[in-house]
């Protein structure tokens, strides 16, 4: 019975998990695109390391908290009249991440959508 407790113990040390890829900050710096937009479009996200986020028009703040990623809204760009007008904001968007890789995730919103994200590399410029 000792060798059959010890078995089991040391066969589920053998399938020890890989990187814990989705639910460290560091993971998550980057440039990252929605599935099905290219990484040249306006459709990109940067993630900073310094917890500050950019996309087309918009900017932020970022926070990941095991896997729950919360971005906020501070300033946002809009064409009022032919002319870029800066608009202070304090929008924010909570959401679940599930790492698919190294460079990948899948991520629910608070309203059920669903949405993949692939990260932009040097192949993809």
């Amino acid at each position: 019975m000792t060798r059959l407790v010890a078995f089991v113990l040391v066969a589920g040390c053998s399938h020890a998990p890989g990187p814990e890829y989705g639910h460290s900050p560091g993971w998550l710096v980057g440039t990252w695109v929605a599935e099905g937009q290219d990484c040249e479009s306006d459709a990109v996200v940067q993630r900073n390391q310094d917890g500050t986020w950019a996309a087309y028009m918009v900017d932020g703040a970022w926070r990941l908290k095991g896997s729950t990623l919360t971005s906020t809204v501070t300033t946002k760009s809009e064409w009022l009249d032919g002319e870029e007008v800066t608009i202070p904001s304090s929008e924010h968007h909570i959401e679940r991440i599930h790492a698919a890789g190294p460079d990948a995730y899948e991520s629910r919103w608070e309203d059920g959508t669903i949405v993949k994200w692939r990260r932009c590399t040097m192949e993809d410029e």
